[in-house]
């Protein structure tokens, strides 16, 4: 049998990202949840886009992945990345996204200066 595209499920994969917004201030953590139901276990990848919008860097540090059966023979992933202590350098976009399917979910941080009371 031939496959279009690469065999694609006949359900839409959707990845769930939280928070989708998140502003934090320096020194503090952020993290990032990234979740999937699929038939097969899959690895989820991280990316930031770099600063400029010239493309995305793969992030693999404070990347902690659970994978678990779900009641209906389903596996449920679950990607957490914990970026900090925050600096403003790590401000911007990150995506979560699997390399299977074409999924994929985006969450903006905020890094703003202390505030000096």
């Amino acid at each position: 049998i031939q496959c279009e595209y690469l065999c694609l499920p006949p359900t839409a994969v959707t990845l769930k990202m939280t928070p989708e917004h998140v502003t934090k201030q320096e020194m503090e953590t952020a993290n990032f949840q990234c979740e999937v139901m699929l038939e097969t276990p899959v690895t989820i990848h991280w990316e930031k886009l770099t600063s400029g919008m010239t493309g995305y860097e793969n992030v693999e540090e404070g990347v902690k992945q659970e994978v678990e059966r779900a009641s209906d023979g389903k596996w449920r992933v679950i990607s957490r990345l914990i970026v900090g202590p925050l600096t403003t350098q790590d401000g911007g976009n990150y995506r979560c996204f699997l390399k299977e399917f074409p999924a994929m979910a985006m969450s903006e941080l905020l890094v703003t200066p202390p505030i000096n009371y």
